[in-house]
């Protein structure tokens, strides 16, 4: 990879990074986020099949300090859930 490309992927990132920080900022109770993934984070993951997309679980560990994991689930997966529906969707992951 170029490093043309590489400070690209990096700025979409720091993009993706923003958006979460921005979700955590206005919802200050919440502790998890469960969101599609962005083709940047995506793009290094496996390829799914058809009807399958890659989603991003994103914790709040502390304000300022977040964590990501990747789940695949169905494309028509709600992402509107709450902390409890997350952590029930996620137990065991």
């Amino acid at each position: 990879m170029s490093t043309d490309a590489l400070l690209d992927s990096a700025s979409r990132l720091d993009e993706v990074m923003k958006s979460d920080a921005k979700f955590f900022r206005r919802r200050p109770r919440r502790q998890l986020r469960l969101r599609r993934a962005y083709f940047v984070e995506a793009e290094a993951l496996p390829q799914l099949p058809d009807g399958q997309r890659w989603f991003a679980v994103v914790a709040q560990l502390k304000p300022g300090i977040r964590a990501r994991r990747f789940i695949c689930a169905s494309a028509s997966l709600d992402t509107d859930l709450s902390d409890s529906q997350i952590e029930m969707l996620t137990v065991g992951l």
